[in-house]
């Protein structure tokens, strides 16, 4: 038989309002609401002393359930739930459940609780939605100043194109006049040499007659 190797999570489950579970404090940014804490022995035994330190922090703790759980080699084991609010200072022992929801016999956690306060760093949603509408005016502002720079460039580009335009055009009337002067000229070359075999053919029939 293999020894345990239970892992302590602590979790919090807020009905309202804004909570976060670390191990460090101040808090960082991408908070999380859970944390798994395990003793460093690669197998740590049936009574495990953790000797961690876990900040379970709330803006509304009366509405905000408190669940710690033991899973042993990825399998919940046990677990027990209370209101964060009514937690109480000092050592505290909670009675662990299993999965049935019934309370296991000599199965419990052994905890020090201390109450502290914690700065509350993020922005209320009035807070965001004031922020959200000062930097949609600044993009605002900042696109009309860009548009007004490229403005003159844009007008710029615009008469380049239409000069573009109008010298294509008459290039390309230039070319349907060659096109034409050259059909003209074929058909001029073709009348000379017409004319030069006729000339040919009448000097031929002069000296025939002498």
């Amino acid at each position: 038989m293999e020894p345990s190797n239970p892992t302590l999570i602590v979790s919090l489950h807020p009905v309202g309002g804004f909570c976060a579970v670390s191990e460090k404090l101040p808090l960082a940014q991408n908070v999380e609401a859970e944390a798994h804490l395990r003793e460093n022995s690669a197998f740590n035994g049936m009574n495990v002393q953790l000797g961690s330190t876990v900040h379970c922090c709330a803006a509304e703790p009366h509405s905000t359930f408190f669940r710690v759980g033991v899973s042993d080699d990825g399998q919940e084991v046990a677990f027990e739930t209370a209101v964060l609010g009514r937690f109480r200072l000092g050592y505290r022992v909670f009675q662990l459940r299993s999965s049935l929801g019934t309370r296991i016999e000599l199965c419990y956690l052994f905890v020090q609780i201390a109450f502290g306060t914690e700065p509350n760093l993020w922005a209320t949603p009035r807070e965001l939605r004031i922020q959200s509408s000062m930097v949609e005016a600044q993009r605002a502002q900042l696109m009309e100043t860009i548009q007004e720079q490229l403005q003159p460039h844009i007008n710029k580009n615009a008469k380049l194109a239409d000069e573009n335009a109008k010298l294509s055009g008459e290039v390309n009337t230039l070319k349907r006049q060659n096109t034409m002067a050259e059909s003209e000229l074929a058909k001029l070359q073709k009348q000379v040499d017409a004319l030069t075999k006729q000339q040919q053919g009448a000097d031929t029939d002069d000296v025939s007659d002498v």
